[in-house]
């Protein structure tokens, strides 16, 4: 049995022994930062500062932990560059403040349930279920980059744009969520996949939403081009036509 996605985020954000083991991984890939910081934010046990985080304690104003210090250096160098701070640090406020819902955990029971998965299998953090290397670099389907371009183009629209949906851009950019959604086949309901990724059914609704409609948009645009690409065509022809004449 391997662990979830977001239990890998747990172990992390919960400063566990495995926690520690995966932020050591020199491979561990940029999404599972991503989903720390999200899980964190999630816990409210993370605040931003003039752009730099900062992960608050379970005891008010103890030091940060060495494990923690190593969280917050993964994500610092692999998911916040440095020309992305301060657009990072408005959505994460904007998160915190309004988007997703706190989530009180069992700490004691998740360790539980972590401690006895280790036991059924020893080598559980050799790779995630959906973040996967060939899932996460591959970027050859134009139908996923057409409807990138279009939900790109909704969210910078608004002046300025929505905080939330910069953060729904930047995931969809840098992770290949739309890969993931349509790697197996085509699909036409996303609701599943997307909640078995964030594991939260008012995030998922809302992406769903948006995906679908920048996927509508998309298909729209490209029915417009094709049919502006044939009215250009014909009146090349009937041009053609008259000239010879």
């Amino acid at each position: 049995m391997e662990l979830s996605i977001a239990e890998q985020f747990y172990l992390i954000a919960l400063c566990d022994d495995t926690g520690k083991l995966l932020v050591e991984r020199e491979d561990v890939n940029v999404a599972l930062g991503a989903g720390v910081l999200m899980e964190l934010i999630i816990a409210g046990r993370l605040k931003v500062v003039l752009g730099r985080l900062f992960i608050l304690d379970e005891e008010q104003n103890a030091p940060i932990n060495p494990t923690q210090q190593a969280v917050l250096d993964f994500i610092e160098q692999h998911f916040i560059a440095d020309n992305l701070r301060p657009t990072m640090a408005l959505v994460l406020k904007a998160i915190r403040t309004h988007g997703l819902p706190h989530v009180k955990y069992n700490k004691v029971k998740l360790t539980s349930i972590v401690e006895q998965r280790l036991l059924e299998k020893k080598e559980l953090t050799k790779e995630s279920n959906f973040f996967s290397a060939d899932k996460l670099w591959n970027r050859d389907s134009t139908h996923e980059k057409s409807i990138c371009e279009v939900l790109r183009a909704m969210v910078l629209r608004d002046t300025p744009p929505e905080p939330e949906s910069l953060c729904l851009l930047h995931l969809v950019e840098t992770f290949d969520l739309l890969h993931l959604l349509f790697s197996d086949s085509e699909i036409i309901d996303h609701s599943d996949r997307l909640e078995a990724l964030f594991e939260d059914s008012e995030l998922t609704q809302v992406i769903s939403n948006v995906l679908s409609l920048a996927e509508l948009e998309a298909v729209r645009s490209a029915a417009s081009s094709t049919a502006s690409i044939s009215i250009a065509a014909s009146t090349v022809a009937i041009s053609t036509i008259v000239l010879s004449n």
